[in-house]
């Protein structure tokens, strides 16, 4: 099969492809009619598509992206499958969301489930291993809703769309690991408790005669615990 000799640098080419110079005015109308469309589908879809995403509607914006580049770009592409592809994306969600409601197994298989990080100041490591969340994601999450250490936090969710849930108790917590920057030791070291240690790895709590094996994670480094 002969192949076709490209120029390097052919500046006509680089700037409209194979295609006429004309195409870009059709590629107007043919991105206009699209945008006009997908606009409308968004809409029919509901409030949820401007708010945070669940993976299936997260899916479906890829889906709806994805179907009109080739349909707006593409000269030996009609316009017509980009309308088609927007509108069965648009039934396919409907049948989701309805099989969402009527079986709570549907919800949980498509949409996730909540998993709990922190509990009662300590990390959960098997499920930050599960869900692929590092300490310092979650840390940096707390540092956003001021939180200083993890005695603060009684829970913190993984949410099925992916934010997190914090809740911090309400009366005086207890010691904690210190969520700062490493970088920052100075901060950690005005605020130390005088009787507690943490887990490094973990934040589980003990006094700071004790020097044993982590109860909870099997960590062997403790650091103060700050208040």
């Amino acid at each position: 099969m002969a192949q076709q000799k490209i120029e390097a640098f052919d500046v006509e080419r680089m700037l409209f492809g194979e295609a006429a110079p004309e195409f870009l005015i059709e590629v107007f109308f043919r991105g206009l009619a699209l945008y006009l469309f997908m606009l409308f589908i968004v809409r029919l879809l509901g409030k949820r598509m401007a708010g945070e995403l669940t993976i299936t509607e997260m899916v479906l914006m890829i889906t709806l992206g994805g179907s009109v580049a080739v349909a707006m770009q593409v000269p030996e592409g009609g316009a017509l499958i980009g309308f088609v592809v927007l509108t069965c994306a648009f039934v396919f969600e409907r049948i989701v969301s309805k099989l969402t409601l009527a079986s709570k197994n549907f919800e949980t298989v498509s949409q996730g489930s909540v998993s709990i990080l922190i509990r009662d100041g300590v990390l959960q490591k098997d499920k930050m291993k599960d869900t692929r969340v590092t300490k310092e994601q979650l840390f940096a999450a707390l540092r956003h809703e001021k939180v200083h250490q993890l005695g603060e936090v009684e829970r913190l969710y993984l949410e099925a769309g992916g934010g997190f849930s914090i809740y911090k108790y309400k009366n005086d917590a207890p010691a904690g690991l210190a969520v700062y920057p490493e970088e920052d030791t100075i901060l950690e070291e005005k605020k130390a408790s005088g009787d507690m240690q943490a887990c490094y790895d973990c934040g589980f709590l003990l006094p700071v005669t004790m020097k044993a094996e982590c109860n909870h994670c099997h960590g062997n480094k403790w650091v103060k615990a700050i208040n």
